[in-house]
Formats: structure tokens, sequence, C-alpha cells
């Protein structure tokens, strides 16, 4: 079933057709790569404070989206782009894994650059080039001598080595020390750490963004609570003056009356004079 929404895109309502999640959503090439470029223009408002939620960034991205005439609502824009980097990370995993470049990741420069810009995100893909560079200067340095497997940490190879063999020191003496320094952190990472640090930056934006909501309800309860107290203030003021008035007003009537009878009275008198 379809969701029809009215939203106002170009400054007049129209009538626009929202794919629910229900649906199997269809992205062609053309919307995903319109999603990618908003993505990343929202992503530097984001990281400049304009925007302060990622809620509102995806917001803000369907409604860019619907204006370029691909009507997805925030929710689809976000698993859209999930589901881009989870492949992408899928690539990098088999190319570290078995050094096959043949498995094809769409939009991989797009992707690249993205993370690129966002540490946060990008932490697997730093990893990955640490890998790949740690096994370019072994390859250069000691094809020789022996094969690193980067998938087993040292003291658990199947290889035999020796100790004492002076080639291991000799390689060493040969690589830059930055580069062992990258190398020794790369091996020192478990494969699953980009992913948990992954999970542990979205919990983190989860309760933050939670925090804020909380801090806000907050606010608005207490401004509500302040205008009832106002309100009931001026409406307890408003009745004592509505019975105050009232109280003259029949001050007043009586007093007329009074003064009508005493008229009379002396008219009276007056008539029976005469």
């Amino acid at each position: 079933m379809e969701n029809i929404k009215t939203e106002d895109l170009e400054g007049s309502p129209s009538n626009v057709i929202y794919i629910t999640e229900e649906q199997r959503i269809e992205w062609n090439h053309d919307a995903t790569r319109e999603l990618l470029k908003v993505y990343d223009e929202k992503c530097d408002m984001l990281d400049s404070g304009i925007i302060t939620t990622q809620k509102k960034l995806w917001e803000l991205v369907s409604k860019d989206m619907n204006r370029k005439g691909y009507y997805y609502t925030g929710a689809q824009c976000e698993n859209k782009w999930k589901t881009l980097k989870r492949n992408y990370r899928n690539k990098l995993e088999k190319l570290d894994k078995y050094g096959s470049k043949k498995r094809h990741c769409p939009f991989e420069n797009e992707i690249t650059e993205i993370l690129s810009k966002r540490p946060q995100e990008s932490m697997f893909s730093k990893s990955f080039n640490n890998s790949q560079k740690f096994s370019r200067i072994t390859k250069n340095n000691s094809d020789q001598y022996f094969e690193i497997n980067l998938n087993e940490p040292p003291g658990f190879s199947g290889t035999e080595t020796s100790v004492s063999d002076k080639s291991h020191i000799k390689i060493i003496q040969n690589v830059d020390e930055e580069q062992l320094l990258q190398s020794a952190d790369y091996i020192m990472q478990d494969s699953s750490a980009p992913q948990i640090v992954e999970e542990l930056v979205e919990l983190r934006k989860v309760i933050t963004k939670q925090n804020r909501t909380n801090t806000e309800m907050l606010r608005q309860s207490n401004e509500l609570h302040s205008k009832i107290v106002q309100y009931l203030d001026g409406a307890a003021q408003r009745e004592t003056q509505n019975l105050e008035l009232e109280e003259t007003r029949m001050e007043q009537q009586n007093e007329v009356i009074k003064q009508m009878k005493i008229q009379n009275a002396l008219l009276q008198k007056l008539l029976e004079k005469i």
C-alpha cells in the first residue's frame, strides 16, 4: 500500500507519493548517485554544527531528494547509505583477505571520498590502507625470507621460524620507523575493531540524541507548567476583579433605588399639600 503525503516542495502544495518500508525499495543508478552527493553535503553541515542530529540530517536529505524527483523517506535514505557502506566494507575485507580486486563495489570512489572526510566513519578504510601498505613493505623487503600472514597474530602462525635468524633483524632494519609503527598498530588491531568502534560511535550518537530529546522535553514541560500557573493566577485575579465589579454594581443599583424612593416620597408629600 502506498503512503500518500502532501508536502510543500516548491512553495506550493503538491501530492508526493512515498514508498513505504514494507515495499521493496528500488534504487536506480542516478538516485543512488544523487543520494551520495546530497549526503556528503549534509554531512558537511552536520560537521559544522548547522545540523545537530542524525534525524534532522536524513530529513533534509529526503527533502533534497524529493526536490530532485526521487521520493524516499529519511529512513529509506539512511538504510540505503548503510547498505552501500556495508558493501564497501565487505569489498575491503575480501581484498584484504584474498588480495583480489575483481569484486565490484558500486560507487566505490564516491564512498571512499565521503569516508575519507569523516574519521568516525572511515576507521575501517584507514585500517585497511595501513594493512595494504604494510603488505607492500613486507613484500618488497622480505620475499626471499618469509611470507607474512596478516590474518594470524605473531606466535600462532603455522610457519616455523627461528628467533636467532639474523635475516629477520636485517629486514626490520630496512623498514622505515614510521612504517613499522603503522604496521604494528594494524597487527594489534582486532579484525572486528573498526565495526565495534563504529557501533560505539552510533550508540553514542543515539544516547546523545536521547539526552537532547529528554532535555528538550523537560524544558517544554517546565514552560508548560509555568504557563499553566500564570494562567491560573491570572484567572483567579480576573475572578476576584469580576466579583468586586459585581459588588460595586449592586451597591450602585441599591443606591439608585434608595434615591428614587426618597424622591418619590418627597413628590408624594408635595402632591398631598397641593
